[in-house]
């Protein structure tokens, strides 16, 4: 009777001994794929983080660039509203030729 509880302790012992090393390993492939997740996050972070970088060198580069625009549409502004000043004053004076050479 004794052998038989013993043996079945044993048996009871074993299969205990298997879940726990089924389990364990369970753990340590979750434990893997935790540290591989994390890996991951830190490649991705790493990647925002030069994406950032590039894109606040871009808006430096481009903001100058923007300036520049203001400044040539600004100057053809100008230059255009200077010609048709011109044009008006020419067209004033074509229109005394033309009257002074009727009379």
């Amino acid at each position: 009777a004794v052998e038989s509880v013993q043996s079945s302790l044993a048996k009871q012992l074993q299969q205990e001994g298997e879940k726990n090393k089924a389990l364990e390993r369970r753990l340590v492939a979750a434990l893997d794929s935790s540290k591989e997740s994390e890996r991951q996050i830190a490649v991705h972070e790493s990647e925002l983080l030069r994406h950032k970088v590039e894109m606040n060198a871009m808006a430096t580069q481009t903001r100058p660039l923007a300036t520049q625009v203001a400044a040539v549409e600004s100057g053809l502004t100008q230059a255009r509203e200077a010609a048709e000043r011109k044009l008006v004053k020419q067209e004033a004076l074509i229109q005394e030729v033309m009257s002074d050479q009727r009379k």
